[in-house]
């Protein structure tokens, strides 16, 4: 069982990964990190009623970029929303910059901790990025 887990964007994806995770009983931490700390801290909350419910160990918290970048595993989310009218090329011009500012605001990685990217669009990107 990984001791800490983080996941970067708790939107859709981000959620359904966090309770899953609840589920399984997967992790001792399960850090949420958003930019919208609003949302942020409404899934927390939300979550934290899973962990009683379904008996989880799981110890759900808020936490920052840099907190994050401590956990065994970090798995990022979050992504760039395709806007109306907006071409591909453009769509991916924005998500790589979103995923290059993700990385830069976590690094430095714990030195034995994984990167999980569930989009295989922007898993070449990180790679790059993150070293």
């Amino acid at each position: 069982m990984a001791s800490k887990i983080a996941i970067v964007g708790v939107g859709e994806v981000g959620g359904a990964a966090a309770y899953a995770l609840i589920l399984h009983n997967v992790c001792a931490t399960l850090l949420l990190v958003d930019k919208r700390s609003s949302h942020r801290d409404g899934q927390v909350k939300d979550l934290r009623g899973s962990t009683f419910k379904e008996q989880s160990g799981a110890h759900v918290q808020a936490a920052t970029f840099r907190e994050a970048a401590q956990a065994d595993i970090v798995v990022i989310t979050a992504a760039a929303k395709r806007g109306i009218g907006e071409t591909t090329l453009q769509y991916l011009y924005r998500s790589t910059a979103t995923l290059r500012n993700i990385i830069e605001s976590i690094k430095p990685f714990k030195r034995d901790g994984i990167l999980l990217i569930p989009r295989m669009a922007n898993i070449a990107l990180a790679r790059a990025t993150s070293y």
